[in-house]
């Protein structure tokens, strides 16, 4: 790792996507060292709070101090998620790449560099493997891959984690940690805190072992995927049933990843059934519809009715909140108490409560009804409440689940009975409870 150096044209000007982590800081340095000419792009996605504007400010003095010219974009991503109903995840992506190709455009930057390292390919491969993906998802992450405004560039793909941290301590290297990598709710972040290291102790070089398997592959589907072309474009039944297995269930993805859906493995399966004459019509991931008429496979976008909030959720005016009882529709009770007590939970049963602060109150503390998109802040993540009341209360019937309250200041989330208090809100003098059966 001390004498790593980078394989790319000194002729060219690149764009760092610079998270501050520490693969973006040791690119950084490489970058710098080796007399590359670079910009750094940093994207704040309004996700942790104070520890996202502390990541955002430790990137620009970093830029600042070498002289290196440096673009930041502030943005509310969980509310872009909650309108397009995309994930979290997905919808930073997209942002992301989004303000990289409007920097590479304006600058005339043909290459952008990311960061990604032998444990992220690792990951990559067994979270697709996990899922059950296609021969293609096997290939990990690719070293280079076009995209519509450029190029991308991994450079420190060989190198591991370990390496990374190594070469950072040894030049005495700052950088930022992301607290909620420690989360394993993610299961990224499950696979690197408990499988990476079991791999590890079993083969101390896996990685160089998924680098060389990840290699393979991509290099067997380009060549697969240059065979299977010519069929994507006209998905005739009775010719893919002649095909061999691979060529056939590649001009299938194919044609599935242009009409704009993403299929796993399992689709892919059933539509080579399709072919067959087994199945008529396919809902495939990214809201495409696969269906055979006339002996040919096609695709259309699928037309989904919303549904209507009345009938997921009950429907009420908000409540407001002030101390002592206060009575919600359905026979429901919340209760506020400014002195920190176990009393209630005694005399009431099937009671939860949150311990709330006081003084981060901006109006008034109200209980309005669940609605489709609701997010809350936990570990520094505006989080799907749908999402954490089906992990954490799934033993709670249906019903009791929907109908339970969320304790608002204003349009912001304070709590949700049975989860934790959000981040912003949590604190010592004012204790929230929640009655679920009132019956002393």
């Amino acid at each position: 790792m001390k004498n790593f150096t980078l394989s790319l044209d000194r002729g060219q000007k690149y764009l760092l996507g610079f998270s501050g982590g520490a693969d973006s800081v040791c690119l950084f340095h490489l970058l710098r060292t080796q007399g590359y000419s670079f910009s750094a792009a940093h994207v704040n996605h309004g996700i942790r709070g104070d520890e996202a504007d502390r990541d955002e400010q430790f990137c620009r003095a970093l830029a600042d101090r070498y002289g290196i010219e440096f673009h930041v974009l502030r943005v509310n991503v969980p509310a872009i998620a909650n309108e397009s109903g995309e994930s979290l995840e997905e919808a930073a992506r997209k942002v992301r790449y989004s303000f990289f190709g409007e920097i590479m455009r304006e600058g005339s930057i043909d290459v952008l560099l990311t960061a990604h390292n032998a444990d992220d390919n690792a990951e990559t491969l067994l979270l697709s493997l996990a899922r059950g993906c296609s021969p293609s998802g096997a290939c990990g992450i690719a070293p280079v891959r076009r995209l519509d405004f450029g190029e991308v560039r991994r450079p420190i793909l060989s190198l591991s984690k370990k390496e990374i941290f190594e070469f950072c301590h040894e030049n005495s290297f700052d950088f930022v940690t992301d607290s909620t990598n420690s989360d394993i709710s993610y299961p990224r972040n499950r696979i690197r805190q408990n499988i990476l290291p079991e791999l590890d102790a079993i083969n101390p070089q896996f990685l160089a072992a998924i680098a060389r398997f990840t290699e393979t592959q991509r290099e067997d589907c380009i060549y697969l995927d240059s065979l299977a072309e010519q069929y994507a474009e006209n998905l005739d039944c009775a010719a893919l049933r002649s095909l061999p297995r691979p060529i056939a269930s590649r001009a299938l993805a194919l044609a599935a990843y242009r009409s704009g859906a993403s299929p796993e493995g399992r689709h892919i399966e059933k539509m080579l059934e399709m072919a067959k004459g087994d199945l008529s019509s396919l809902s495939l991931p990214g809201g495409v519809i696969a269906f055979c008429e006339g002996g040919r496979i096609s695709f259309r976008r699928e037309c989904r009715e919303p549904k209507k909030e009345a009938s997921i959720y009950p429907v009420y005016e908000p409540v407001a909140l002030g101390i002592g009882e206060n009575r919600l529709p359905q026979g429901k009770l919340i209760l506020v108490s400014g002195e920190l007590t176990n009393d209630y939970a005694q005399v009431y049963n099937l009671s939860t409560s949150a311990i709330i602060n006081l003084d981060r109150i901006k109006g008034r503390l109200c209980a309005r009804p669940r609605r489709e998109g609701d997010r809350i802040l936990i570990g520094g993540i505006h989080k799907s409440v749908k999402k954490l009341i089906s992990e954490k209360l799934s033993a709670l019937p249906l019903k009791m689940r929907r109908s339970l309250p969320v304790v608002c200041d204003g349009d912001e989330i304070v709590w949700i009975p049975g989860l934790e208090a959000s981040d912003h809100y949590r604190g010592t003098n004012l204790t929230v409870y929640y009655i679920m059966e009132a019956t002393k």
